[in-house]
């Protein structure tokens, strides 16, 4: 017999169950909602946390948005957003929280709209006299390289690495 990966005991399965539901061993006890989302697939997972929104278009005709509770992005077809949340599960974890994610898909539409919004300036971090900075919309600093967005930090992560 192998050990179970979810109970770690010898399985009477030689530990060939897909989720622990299946586990003859956990049979006393019972699973909790957690339980359950934590032994789906990426695509289990990814097919649950989409959700359709409409809003009106100009020609009274009603335009689906796709979404996703794990990113800020918008998808044309529920496959679109099932497929980037997919891709989203499967990458590593990132240092981004929701705020950041909306703050830099705000700061690459303003960036999109005027290019030339972006102020090239020392941040508050370099520059502990540049604390009125945080109210502008879009900081490049100079000496650090981040990009603030209304003073959040929408940098890469692996720039946080760079000297």
């Amino acid at each position: 017999m192998a050990n179970c990966r979810y109970c770690g005991t010898n399985c009477p399965e030689n530990g060939e169950h897909d989720r622990f539901f299946d586990c003859q061993l956990y049979t006393d006890r019972r699973p909790t909602n957690s339980d359950r989302i934590r032994s789906m697939s990426d695509e289990e997972l990814a097919k649950i946390s989409t959700y359709c929104t409409t809003k009106p278009d100009y020609d009274c005709f009603e335009i689906e948005e796709w979404h996703s509770v794990f990113t800020a992005d918008l998808y044309d077809s529920e496959e679109d957003a099932i497929n980037y949340t997919i891709d989203w599960l499967k990458q590593a974890e990132r240092k981004h929280s929701m705020i950041q994610q909306e703050a830099r898909k705000n700061a690459f539409i303003a960036i999109e709209q005027d290019p030339s919004a972006v102020e090239y300036r020392s941040c508050w971090n370099c520059n502990g006299s540049h604390e009125h900075l945080k109210k502008h919309e879009l900081i490049k600093c100079f000496e650090c390289g981040r990009l603030y967005y209304k003073g959040i930090d929408i940098s890469d992560d692996e720039q946080e690495d760079k000297p």
